[in-house]
């Protein structure tokens, strides 16, 4: 999910929400800094937000098919390992 506001002098701010890992990934905040930085490096661009939008709010997961599939694929009890809550 992708948001650009116009901003004065024909600059941008972009808020974006994308799944960038999964759990237990200590990448998580790398990957948020680097794709942060990277957007921030367009001229137009005045502030990028950039968050994980399938891991937020203490654990909670929102969305992630993938994640999904694979807790379903594992065994119970090593899926509970992960303590997650999916929220819709």
């Amino acid at each position: 999910e992708v948001e650009i506001k116009h901003l004065d002098e024909g600059k941008r701010e972009i808020d974006v929400k994308m799944t960038l890992t999964a759990p237990g990934c200590g990448m998580g905040e790398i990957l948020v800094d680097d794709v942060r930085s990277k957007l921030e490096m367009i001229p137009t661009v005045a502030e990028a937000d950039v968050e994980d939008w399938m891991i937020r709010n203490g654990g909670d997961v929102y969305g992630g098919y993938t994640v999904r599939q694979a807790l379903a694929d594992m065994p119970k009890e090593k899926a509970a390992q992960y303590g997650i809550t999916f929220k819709d």
